[in-house]
């Protein structure tokens, strides 16, 4: 996720907290390099989950989902559209006790820059 999906990475900054879906509604409607980002990334994991048989992306959980968990956070608050199999394997890795506690732990965090977040007033 570094280097890849520089689309999807600039104009969806991770934000586990946030609902950003309508903010994700218009990135979808004016930002065809995003749409080509997501299909490819659905493209990968769909194939990936058919050929290993789930529940993650290669059958067990492995650094790959390790690697596309920030991927998952961006596509989920900005609920952009995937299909139910992704919604599902987003659904299960957040459940996972790893990313459960990494994902508790950003709710937790009470340090934010207004001029980052506009959207958010206080915690």
């Amino acid at each position: 996720m570094h280097s890849g999906f520089g689309a999807l990475r600039s104009a969806c900054p991770m934000n586990i907290e946030a609902d950003l879906a309508a903010t994700g509604a218009l990135i979808w409607r004016d930002k065809p390099a995003v749409r080509a980002d997501v299909e490819r990334i659905v493209s990968m994991w769909s194939e990936l989950l058919a050929e290993h048989k789930g529940p993650m992306l290669f059958g067990d959980f492995s650094i790959a989902d390790a690697f596309f968990a920030p991927v998952c956070m961006r596509l989920k608050s900005y609920a952009l559209p995937v299909p139910a199999d992704i919604t599902a394997y987003i659904q299960r890795l957040s459940a996972l006790p790893g990313v459960k506690a990494w994902i508790d732990d950003a709710l937790a965090e009470n340090d934010f820059r207004d001029f980052e977040e506009p959207y958010r007033i206080k915690r």
